[in-house]
């Protein structure tokens, strides 16, 4: 597989640890394409903490950026902008602070920003927001009201037409005060949401087990269903009907949050990474033929261990999936592989990995345009070297360029 690329500068920004490439951004990068027309935004923090939105008009590399001043706390790698453009063309933007008040923000075209209300109630413990855009040019927001052990997933739904959000449900799956689901999600052709997620019992990441799935009954994501088409009563809790796909023992090394895709036909793929037989290995899950699959990819050799509370020193990344019409594609960051960026191809029990950008990268975790890539089917990565700094350590603040790499010939 041969694969040529370029690399976009964007600007510099802080680098002393994961906060602008860690896998809980959804989205870091995200485009609006209408016609002929491709524009892209991205968003970071600089040095000193103040969000920077970039945008451009493709195929050009020249950026506006905008100091937006707003500014968050840089000592904890889950406070990860999240952006995404309606049907209105209108930027929103989540600054989020760990397990505290949600803060949202909109940009309109003439790049003019202001403070927005969403709702309202259950957003003063919001961590992991994650937007999704519907065809309709709707959106649909995923956050995590609570904390570690103790949280529930909260969905809304932004009306693009009259421009004004909704509670679609205070609480789509239930720990019930016992652990938290971890989720990854997708929205697919018919825009259905599509959610996976592991089990976690405390804060500490050894407590994470089992992977289950959920899917809405349609757009609306009213209700929700098991992969048998079962309508399930909501909250989903941990004893709901027909919702583990695979039973994974607490100490499995089970790492939460990574991602999930659907092919052309919908059928969902998910890529999780967990320890079987002594080796922590990528392991891909998906559903055919109404039954889920399982395939331990054999990409990795070595072990590792990780115990304790917050962002976690990964020896591999959480890697991204994408699909198309014959391929699984993963990107992929792994000290194995010399921390370098690489794309593993997937045709049946084939694959093929190639390199996509051959210097350490760190502690970088991969993220691309996923409208770019659902809508043109072209892949352009958010990257920036980063390196380990336990949460709430950060003493020294350094930067590093962030580009976006247009990668071509997949």
């Amino acid at each position: 597989m041969k694969s040529k690329n370029t690399r976009v500068p964007v600007r510099k920004g802080l680098s002393s640890n994961a906060i602008n490439v860690s896998s809980f951004r959804k989205q870091a990068i995200t485009s609006y394409i209408e016609k002929n027309t491709v524009i892209q935004f991205c968003a970071f923090y600089n040095k000193i903490g103040e969000v920077i939105i970039a945008r451009r008009h493709l195929p050009s590399v020249r950026w506006d950026i905008i100091h937006t001043h707003i500014f968050n706390n840089m000592n904890d790698a889950h406070n990860g902008l999240s952006i995404i453009v309606d049907g209105n063309k209108t930027l929103h933007i989540c600054v989020p602070v760990h397990n505290k008040q949600l803060r949202y923000y909109q940009m309109d075209e003439n790049l003019n920003l202001s403070k927005k209300s969403m709702i309202g109630s259950l957003e003063d413990q919001a961590t992991y927001p994650e937007f999704y855009r519907q065809k309709s040019g709707n959106l649909l927001f995923l956050y995590r009201n609570g904390s570690a052990g103790s949280g529930n997933v909260v969905l809304n739904q932004y009306d693009t037409e009259n421009q004004r959000w909704i509670r679609l449900h205070d609480n789509v799956i239930d720990g019930e005060n016992q652990c938290s689901p971890y989720w990854q999600a997708c929205v697919d052709h018919k825009d259905r949401l599509h959610i996976s997620w592991c089990w976690r019992r405390t804060s500490d990441v050894q407590t994470n087990f089992d992977l289950c799935y959920i899917v809405s009954c349609d757009a609306s994501c009213r209700q929700f269903m098991n992969d048998k088409q079962k309508i399930l009563p909501l909250p989903i809790t941990k004893s709901s009907e027909g919702i583990t796909i695979c039973p994974i023992p607490e100490n499995s090394m089970l790492i939460n949050q990574t991602s999930m895709t659907v092919n052309t036909k919908d059928h969902p793929y998910i890529i999780s990474i967990y320890r079987q037989n002594k080796t922590v290995q990528y392991h891909l899950h998906f559903l055919e033929n109404g039954f889920w699959h399982h395939r331990n990819l054999h990409l990795r050799h070595s072990d590792f261990s990780l115990s304790g509370r917050g962002t976690k020193k990964l020896p591999c990344a959480r890697p991204q999936i994408l699909a198309d019409d014959q391929y699984i594609y993963l990107l992929l960051r792994d000290q194995e592989r010399n921390n370098w960026i690489s794309l593993a191809r997937i045709e049946g029990i084939q694959t093929q990995i190639t390199n996509l950008y051959s210097i350490n990268m760190g502690q970088y975790e991969p993220l691309y345009d996923s409208q770019l890539w659902s809508d043109c089917h072209v892949l352009h990565l958010f990257v920036q070297k980063c390196t380990y700094v336990e949460d709430h350590t950060l003493k020294r603040r350094k930067t590093d360029r962030i580009y976006i790499l247009e990668v071509e010939g997949l």
